[in-house]
């Protein structure tokens, strides 16, 4: 068997763009919250700890138009929410095979997408993290139950979310099993779906589109599960593309952007000397904040 070796062809394949690219795909498939919320990207460089202001806008009212009368301008209260850039996470790896991982494009991939899961998550934890920032009154305790999330959409509407907001329930295993095992839920006569017993899928309850995730912070003991029930405008996710420091410092990197999730990441390698190996890095730079907290409704549950 002919033993790997690295040629330049093998080496010209080796660029950033294409390990970005993968890399980008792997973290936006991995992610529940962060395509959920308001998103805000721009592709101007940013540095750890600064500042991004995001507006959000005022009410406006009907005024009734006379024959003879002018329109009424209005000046709505316009206010902005100041996001701080203070979260940044990386994940590094060392290929000492480089023919290898050249030569089979799935050896690096199977790389990309570990390190990509891994920054998938940080990021959904850190907006998980903002249940604590809830302008409602907290429903739930005890035991789960599914009128906690009608109760949360009576809240929301209460409080004027526009009716054809998409509305989102983010849950944990324990209060999804519940939601799944439901006797009208997973019935398919009464439910009008057989995806709950299929696929335990639930595509929609009480107008909440339903999704399940790990991330859901629990606290204490017994543990308390803190759910959310929300609208895109409640939270929002803000990420700004690292500087890019050039091939003059033997580094090769390129930031890449999703335009659909509003993620961006750098994607970087050079060559590590003291450990004889390529090194790869992927990081982002981001920060999360309650724009709408009157959109956010908490459910906790044990």
């Amino acid at each position: 068997m002919e033993k790997d070796t690295i040629n330049r062809s093998l080496i010209d394949s080796f660029i950033p763009e294409k390990v970005a690219f993968t890399a980008i795909n792997k973290l936006t498939s991995y992610m529940n919250l962060a395509k959920t919320v308001y998103r805000d990207f721009e592709p101007l460089v940013a540095s750890e700890g600064d500042t991004v202001k995001v507006p959000t806008f005022g009410t406006l009212t009907a005024n009734e138009m006379s024959q003879t009368g002018v329109v009424t301008l209005q000046n709505p209260a316009d206010d902005e929410v100041s996001i701080t850039l203070d979260q940044h996470w990386e994940t590094s790896f060392l290929i000492r095979d480089v023919a290898r991982a050249m030569a089979r494009p799935q050896v690096m991939e199977g790389y990309v997408k570990n390190g990509a899961i891994a920054l998938a998550e940080k990021i959904e934890n850190e907006l998980a993290l903002l249940y604590s920032s809830t302008g409602n009154a907290v429903l739930g305790s005890g035991a789960f139950a599914k009128t906690s999330i009608s109760d949360a959409r009576k809240v929301l509407v209460d409080n004027k979310v526009p009716r054809l907001a998409p509305k989102y329930y983010y849950t944990d295993s324990k209060a999804y099993l519940a939601l799944i095992n439901d006797a009208t839920i997973g019935n398919a006569a009464s439910f009008g779906s057989r995806n709950p017993l299929i696929s335990a899928e639930i595509p929609q309850l009480y107008g909440f589109g339903i999704f399940e995730s790990q991330n859901v912070v629990s606290t204490g003991s017994p543990a308390t599960y803190h759910t959310m029930a929300y609208t895109e405008e409640a939270m929002a996710l803000v990420m700004r593309p690292l500087p890019n420091p050039g091939e003059g410092l033997g580094v090769r990197s390129t930031v890449v952007n999703d335009e659909e999730s509003g993620v961006g990441m750098r994607v970087s390698y050079s060559w590590d000397k003291d450990h004889l190996g390529i090194q790869v890095t992927l990081d982002v730079l981001f920060g999360v904040g309650v724009l709408r907290p009157d959109f956010l409704v908490v459910i906790d549950h044990t």
